[in-house]
């Protein structure tokens, strides 16, 4: 980007309606998940090692590519600066993303809609509603079994 003769600017999403207090952005399906296999006999061990990879990972890895690389190599103005901030102080997350392979892709319906050009939210839900709340069941389930596994 730092070779384009082209402008371009950075802008959050837009907010919903005036009634929204900040502008949020959001993580979807491209997020890295680690996992611990079942069969693995140090959990917990493993767990606090990830854990310690993330948290070293944010104040290094991450800080470096917003404060170095997309701040000071890419953004071409102090506006475009102050929306990385923006993105950045307001990010989300929702698990529904993370776990919509788990859902029968329940949390990318409004994705699927826009991209079949539709505009039959209630026709599509309803076709695939009983799947999305087995699959939600499901997921339940299984996150009650570690609960319980893990003597929560």
């Amino acid at each position: 980007m730092r070779d384009m003769s082209a402008d371009y600017g950075i802008i959050p999403y837009p907010k919903y309606d005036e009634n929204q207090a900040d502008y949020y952005s959001f993580g979807h399906d491209q997020i890295t998940v680690f996992g611990i296999p079942v069969s693995s006999v140090k959990k917990e061990e493993a767990g606090y090692v990830l854990e310690l990879m993330s948290a070293r990972s944010r104040d290094t890895v991450i800080h470096q590519y917003y404060e170095m690389a997309l701040k000071e190599r890419y953004a071409r103005d102090e506006q475009s600066i102050a929306m990385l901030d923006l993105v950045r102080n307001n990010f989300l997350l929702d698990t529904g993303w993370i776990y919509c392979e788990q859902t029968n892709l329940a949390g990318r319906l409004m994705r699927t809609l826009v991209e079949a050009k539709s505009k039959s939210f209630a026709q599509y839900y309803a076709k695939y509603e009983s799947v999305f709340l087995d699959k939600v069941n499901e997921l339940n389930e299984a996150f009650e079994a570690l609960e319980i596994e893990n003597g929560g």
